[in-house]
Parts: C-alpha cells; structure tokens; sequence
C-alpha cells in the first residue's frame, strides 16, 4: 500500500506497550469512530478514521480525499513514527511530552 505521507518520528522513554496505548488513544480521541488494522508485523498499524475510511483505502489505495484519513503507525526502538497527511503534528508531540491523555 502506498501511504506518501510525512513522516513524524516521536523519541520517547516511555516503555514500547505504554507509547503504543497513548498513541491509539490520543487517535481514538481524534477519530471517534476510528478501526485500527493491525499489520502482518508486531511493529505497525494502520489507523483508519472510519470503516468507510478503511474501506476507501481497501478499494482505492490512497487518494486525495482519503490520504488524510488514515495513518501508519510504526513502532521504533526509540519511540514512534506516525505516517500521516493532515495531523496536527505539534499536539502529538505535547501529547508525548506530556503524557496528557494518561492524565
């Protein structure tokens, strides 16, 4: 699948289960309605705003309409990496620098 998005690497101490949790909540707050389609590795994930959302992208690829609705996560040795389209990459970073949806 062709994703073309940014690339935003997050450096993070907290632990690999803890990083993966804030991020899927911090998009579950985003996106209400959002499906998470785990990959073939234990590493990534595909977060999709809606099923209808992942169903564009299962039929389509990427588009423009669909491109910010979906993003890769990537677990790093080191933190994360969103491949996304449209997020408001400051707010990840308060996220993380925070932990505020743990709060």
């Amino acid at each position: 699948m062709e994703i073309n998005g940014r690339e935003l690497h997050i450096r993070t101490r907290l632990n690999r289960d803890t990083r993966v949790r804030l991020a899927l909540r911090y998009l579950q707050l985003l996106w209400p309605d959002s499906v998470v389609e785990p990959s073939v590795s234990d590493d990534e994930a595909f977060i999709y705003q809606s099923k209808e959302s992942q169903e564009s992208w299962d039929r389509l690829g990427r588009t423009d309409q669909n491109a910010p609705q979906m993003v890769q996560l990537i677990v790093t040795p080191d933190g994360l990496t969103f491949v996304h389209d449209g997020l408001d990459e400051a707010e990840i970073r308060n996220t993380f620098a925070s932990n505020a949806i743990f709060s």
